[in-house]
């Protein structure tokens, strides 16, 4: 998997306007993996951005208390290597002959952990392709923004909310879940079902935000075959909805929308299910 070459890249998508549907090119922000090594020890891998990497290790380390200045930062540089982004940070004064605990979000099978590009390369791996051939409406799906917003009970009042609905194949509602972290909300929503063995009912998950790498993956995980969401998918996340044959759409309003993977799950859209 090739590296991009910035923070975006460009995709070409079909774009549903006043209509007519057409054939585009699309920015799209990039989503890469970056590891952070805090004296020696493999810490965390964090799904970023690229740029800023020195900042953004400088303000995790001291988000998750391995620090608690810069007094105690004795360097902090940037390594990219072949396989994957890194910043190795080394502390000073008496935190530097504190040991470090490696966190749960580095887990794997081998003693020493892996690096961000590792996990994300394992995430390719593992993830099984969807097969699961469900057909969704057009009408259906430009409706499903506005039901999102009316299952949210507490957006109105506080404005504070990340939601994700799942819905069958009919464009039936069959859960929701609201919470101030968007992949908490599809936990949620998976979870409900999941408790009620109803999980194998969902076709699609629709989204308030965001579609990451990683809400990518839940879906999947979960044999969910549709994503689609308010606002844009990264990079990352097209690149592993086309892997796996996942239909990806963004954007979503009451007329438009755009599609970046489709696999012919979205109906009334015959020459796009042609072209995969």
């Amino acid at each position: 998997m090739a590296k991009p070459d910035g923070p975006v890249v460009r995709e070409e998508v079909w774009r549903l306007a006043r209509g007519a549907l057409s054939r585009e090119e699309a920015h799209v922000i990039v989503e890469e993996p970056l590891q952070i090594v805090v004296d020696g020890v493999p810490y965390a891998a964090l799904m970023r951005t690229p740029g800023a990497d020195l900042e953004l290790a400088a303000g995790f380390c001291l988000a998750e208390g391995l620090i608690e200045g810069p007094q105690e930062l004795g360097s902090i540089q940037h390594c990219e290597l072949e396989a994957a982004d890194q910043v190795a940070v080394t502390r000073s004064g008496r935190r530097a002959a504190e040991a470090i605990a490696r966190p749960a979000r580095l887990t794997s099978g081998t003693s020493c952990g892996l690096c961000g590009r590792e996990l994300v390369e394992d995430v390719f791996r593992r993830t099984e392709p969807i097969t699961r051939a469900c057909r969704i409406p057009l009408a259906s799906l430009l409706s499903w923004g506005e039901r999102l917003r009316d299952a949210q009970r507490y957006f109105g009042p506080t404005g504070g909310t990340h939601a994700a609905a799942l819905f069958g194949e009919e464009g039936e509602l069959l859960a929701a879940a609201e919470d101030v972290g968007r992949h908490n909300a599809l936990d949620k929503a998976i979870g409900r079902l999941l408790l009620a063995d109803r999980l194998g009912e969902a076709c699609a998950a629709m989204l308030s935000g965001r579609v990451s790498f990683e809400m990518v993956q839940k879906a999947a995980r979960a044999g969910i075959p549709v994503v689609a969401g308010l606002s844009a998918p990264t990079h990352l996340a097209i690149q592993l909805a086309r892997r796996i044959g996942l239909t990806l759409a963004g954007f979503v309003r009451q007329d438009s929308l755009t599609v970046y993977t489709d696999a012919g799950r979205i109906t009334d859209l015959p020459h796009i299910a042609q072209a995969g």
